[in-house]
Parts: C-alpha cells; structure tokens; sequence
C-alpha cells in the first residue's frame, strides 16, 4: 500500500491585490466614519455637517462596491487558472466535509433551532429547490 504524494506547487502571491483590499477596507472604514458629518440621512448624526464630507460619501459610495467586485473576480479569475478547469474548481470548493454542507454557508439563526435539522431542508431553504428532487 503506497502512501500518495502530496505535490505542492510554489505560485507567486499578488502583493499588489492584497494592499488594494487593504485600501478598500479602509476605504469603508473612512467612508462610514465620514456619514455622521454628510448632508444626508443616517442613524446618528451631528449638528455640524459638512459639504465637503457629502462629497467624500457620494465619490466613495459610487467605486467601493465595484472595488470589491473587481477584487474578487480578478481573485477568482487567478483561482481558477490554478486550479484545473471550473468543474474541478466548483467540486474542489464545494465538496462535503463532516458537517455534510461543505462550502455552502447555512444561516446562523437555523442553528439556533431546537432539534436537528436535515441538511437537505437547509438547502432547500437557501435555495428555494423543491422538495421533490431529494
């Protein structure tokens, strides 16, 4: 019985998309650190606002979502070259693990449920499949 060898191969990490999530994390930060002093509506506000701040909000709020989208699917992209083609990704990533839900995250709230609960409910749940194909 021959015990498997493990092949590792060495790949180059993408510094530079590791400090732009590091911007854009911070990006957030001073962006929701700013809306107490903007012009528009938010939960706590202060009595001094500035025009200067409201400008910050709406240039900010127009490029962080698509910052973090144009992270992930370069991230995504480099994933998948590495790996061997999507279905291995997909299986790679989704494959089941002790739990038996593998890469699918599940509410927290269905955790706090009394009793167990069928992992198969769960997924039907999130994803609205019917009842039928178990």
């Amino acid at each position: 019985m021959g015990a498997k060898e493990m092949t590792t191969t060495k790949t180059q990490r993408m510094v530079e998309l590791d400090w732009l999530r590091v911007l854009a994390i911070g990006v957030v930060f001073l962006y929701h650190s700013t809306r107490f002093f903007n012009l528009g509506d938010w939960h706590v506000k202060n009595i001094d606002t500035y025009i200067w701040v409201e400008m910050w909000t709406v240039f900010a709020s127009r490029w962080m979502m698509p910052l973090f989208f144009i992270i992930s699917g370069v991230s995504l992209y480099h994933a998948l070259d590495k790996s061997e083609g999507f279905g291995k990704f997909c299986q790679n990533k989704f494959t089941l693990d002790d739990s038996g839900f593998g890469g699918i995250a599940y509410p927290q709230c269905l955790t706090s449920l009394p009793g167990t609960i069928d992992p198969r409910t769960i997924f039907r749940i999130l994803f609205c499949v019917s009842a039928e194909l178990f």
